[in-house]
């Protein structure tokens, strides 16, 4: 084999290997996202009714499970910043309970105006 036979040889396995890479990354993201049309129930803020909640926690997820540490169940809302408890709300219920975190807000703006 000579130097330039070489050098293709190398060059079509490293984009082999970045289509590969590509390919399972798009596989796995339908998946995901296939998956997550599935979930029945989901956390949801209970200060603006966002679901868009990152969980905190100092543990790895991976440690998580075999570690016998106990885990914080608290989330942080990306939206407006609430940390605490989140409850987990089925999905078809998401909307009513966005309408009683308004009604509640609306009561206790009326409250504090009186």
């Amino acid at each position: 084999m000579d130097l330039k036979t070489a050098i293709l040889s190398r060059i079509l396995s490293i984009v082999f290997i970045a289509i590969m890479i590509i390919v399972f990354y798009l596989i796995a993201e339908k998946m995901a996202k296939k998956r997550a049309k599935n979930v029945k129930s989901l956390y949801v803020c209970p200060k603006c009714g966002s679901i868009n909640l990152r969980y905190i926690d100092d543990i790895l997820p991976g440690t998580r499970f075999i570690s016998t540490t106990p885990s914080n169940n608290e989330f942080e809302c990306i939206d407006c910043g609430y940390q605490g408890i989140a409850p987990k709300v089925d999905r078809e219920q998401i909307n009513s309970f966005r309408e009683e975190i308004k009604k509640n807000k609306n009561n206790n703006s009326l409250k504090r105006k009186n």
